[in-house]
């Protein structure tokens, strides 16, 4: 390189080095403008924003609109844990202490007030009155609320739901978990001492209904006493109820004369009622003396033709017999179904009401009575004693009536009076014939009972369940939802189908949705026995996107034919048959009911659907496959047999069948053990009841 490139070279380097020096010279400069501007900066006072004032009208009723928000609105319920105040209140209870701080105690209780629904605040205002609701403070209304929407039940009652308990088949296990938690809460563990669980499980026990007026004492001194009662004082108080009952009846029985409802008549009695019982002039009577009735004069028991007379005449009535076991040969009995118990009972045409005695009761598995008014007189006119009535479903045969029957202390006081025989219209037929029909033949309830304690699972109350398959509902192609509002609930009817609802719901027949593409409106149809049953009115547009199920049905002359040749038939009948088929998954949803509670999807096979007769029909087929003697027509299952021995056999292998399935009875519905010269006309009239009409796919009765 030459020198004048080099010395070139060297000035260029020179001039960036100036340059550099120049620019870390302003860099220094703007570094110091950008630290004396920091100071200045950060010199100045910080203007705090302005504060909200609490106490300002316009902030107060923001901060309430806000709170309000966030809360849901209380809704009382007594027979639900979520419809009581103080649960709803301790969701809460930090909204108010914490959150609503800055609010003044009145406007706390327009917050509160706000969030109750129209009849609860209607019933907290009238419970306070004279006084307003914005009369009492904060503290104060919370009080009264939890007083007014709490469970009024008594500690006692609380112990007793918890010892019987048990698990819901709708709940999973920590459901059940939360359920035993809060029961076992409410039960105050912590706070019982040894006496007073010795005292509970006491008085727990006393469930007879001799013992009702002694367990009814024994509960109020608990209340009262609890801390002082033992075993022994509980035993001691028990004895002298007891001897103060006793001794009241001793007195009673002084003034009035033991009588027996069932008295032989005087000749002058009995003259009396039989010229009362003519309808026809005296002249008419005396040319017809020697004429036998058209039908007999029933007469406490014994059957006895009665000439017309208007004088008392020995001969006018064959006498009753004084001897006491050649008149108990001549009574006339009938066996029917109380409650789906069995029961004999006499019939007695002089006896107004139905009566049965303490001891069958008992039997009967003591089902809940009321206090009577009724006031009961023997033939003499002596005084009857009646201790409760009850309401029963009474089966004879085919037919079911539901009435009252009465409970008397006279252990040999069984009658059936004019109140069930004018149900069952037994006056149509001869009093014998009726007997003969009506009564069933010895040892057969000792048989029923042999059948359940072999099979306990199919005979229990609870509602069964099919193990082996599921009914699953098929749309037809390019079907739109249908979905109907839910139609109007009369006031009458609100109650009972409240109840149902929940008892649905409790047994996991039904479940409750938030949406859903289907919905049916519901129909509430009532039974014999009282109660209702709650159908989907699926005509309303599912039905007609289903598609139809064609399974057939069992035509008459295939069952008659397969009647030939047996003799003895028993009929069983499945309790809330369509009730135990699980449905699918898929299908639940279809069936889903739109009710004043919501909507709700049916989790087994739900009356009123199309293809709810095909489809079980054919599990009941399924199930019975193989078997001989057997036929069934939908829920009624006809067994049949040449011989005893034959029928029973086959019987046995029905009710394995049924019970491998998982299925229940209905106890009250059952025919067993009927020969042919009895029960040719039942079996005729079921299989011609069923089928002379349509299946009736949407029907719900």
């Amino acid at each position: 390189m030459s020198d004048p490139d080099l010395k070139s070279l060297l000035e260029k380097l020179t001039e960036v080095c100036l340059q550099n020096q120049d620019l870390q010279k302003e860099q220094q400069a703007q570094q110091k403008a950008l630290q004396d501007l920091v100071k200045t900066v950060t010199a100045k006072p910080i203007i705090a924003p302005p504060k909200l004032n609490a106490n300002t009208n316009d902030n107060k009723e923001f901060l309430l609109e806000s709170l309000a928000n966030t809360m849901v609105e209380f809704h009382y319920d007594p027979d639900s844990d979520d419809g009581l105040f103080d649960v709803w209140y301790s969701r809460y209870a930090d909204t108010f202490s914490q959150d609503a701080c800055k609010l003044d105690d009145a406007s706390k209780v327009r917050l509160l007030l706000r969030k109750l629904d129209t009849r609860a605040h209607s019933r907290y205002a009238n419970f306070i009155l004279p006084k307003k609701p914005k009369d009492n403070d904060f503290e104060e209304s919370v009080t009264k609320l939890k007083e007014i929407f709490s469970r009024r039940t008594s500690l006692f009652n609380k112990r007793c739901k918890c010892l019987q308990f048990i698990k819901p088949e709708s709940d999973d296990f920590i459901a059940y978990a939360g359920a035993v938690n809060r029961l076992c809460e409410d039960f105050k563990l912590s706070s019982l001492k040894e006496n007073e669980f010795k005292a509970l499980i006491f008085v727990c026990g006393l469930r007879s209904h001799r013992d009702s007026e002694i367990r009814t004492r024994l509960l109020s001194k608990l209340e009262t006493d609890a801390a002082t009662l033992t075993v022994d004082t509980l035993a001691t108080e028990c004895q002298r109820l007891l001897n103060l009952k006793q001794d009241t009846a001793l007195i009673e029985n002084a003034t009035h004369s033991s009588t027996s409802v069932v008295n032989s008549l005087s000749d002058k009695y009995r003259g009396k009622s039989n010229q009362k019982r003519q309808d026809k002039p005296q002249q008419k009577q005396k040319s017809d003396a020697r004429k036998t009735p058209k039908s007999p004069c029933w007469l406490y028991g014994y059957c006895a033709f009665a000439r017309p007379s208007g004088k008392p005449q020995r001969s006018s009535v064959k006498e009753v017999s004084s001897d006491q076991t050649s008149a108990r040969r001549r009574r006339k009995f009938v066996s029917i179904l109380i409650n789906g118990k069995p029961i004999k009972l006499q019939i007695d045409t002089a006896s107004d009401i139905t009566v049965i005695s303490r001891d069958n009761w008992l039997a009967l598995g003591s089902p809940a009575t009321r206090p009577t008014s009724h006031e009961a007189t023997s033939a003499s006119g002596g005084h009857v004693k009646l201790e409760a009535e009850f309401e029963c479903s009474v089966t004879l045969q085919d037919s079911c009536r539901s009435t009252v029957c009465y409970v008397a202390p006279n252990s040999n006081l069984n009658l059936l009076g004019l109140d069930l025989i004018d149900a069952f219209d037994l006056w149509s037929v001869p009093l014998s014939s009726v007997c003969n029909r009506v009564t069933v033949a010895d040892g057969v309830l000792d048989r029923v009972h042999q059948l359940q304690r072999k099979f306990p699972e199919v005979f229990l109350d609870t509602l069964g369940l099919c193990t082996k398959t599921k009914v699953k509902l098929f749309l037809k192609p390019n079907q739109q939802p249908v979905y109907v509002p839910r139609r109007p609930v009369a006031q009458t009817a609100y109650e009972p189908l409240q109840d149902e609802l929940k008892r649905l719901e409790n047994l996991g027949i039904i479940s409750f949705v938030e949406h859903s593409d289907w919905a049916a409106p519901i129909v509430a149809v009532r039974k014999a026995n009282g109660s209702i049953r709650i159908c989907g009115d699926y005509s309303t547009g599912l039905n007609n996107a289903l598609q139809p199920n064609d399974y057939p049905l069992p035509v008459p002359d295939d069952i008659f034919a397969s009647l030939a040749g047996m003799r003895h038939f028993s009929i069983i009948d499945l309790s809330n048959a369509y009730l135990q088929i699980e449905m699918d998954e898929d299908s639940k949803n279809l069936l889903t009911v739109n009710t004043h509670r919501g909507l709700f999807k049916f989790n087994r096979l739900a009356p009123g659907v199309r293809p709810a007769t095909g489809a079980f029909q054919k599990i009941m087929d399924s199930m019975t496959a193989g078997l001989t003697g057997v036929r069934v027509y939908l829920d009624d299952i006809l067994v049949g047999g040449a011989t005893e021995e034959e029928h029973l056999h086959n019987l046995h292998a029905v009710l394995e069948r049924i019970r491998d399935y998982g299925f229940h009875l209905q106890l009250s519905k059952c025919r067993f053990f009927y020969l042919l010269s009895l029960s040719l006309v039942y079996s005729c009239d079921f299989v011609a009841a069923r089928l002379v009409r349509a299946p009736g796919s949407d029907s719900c009765t």
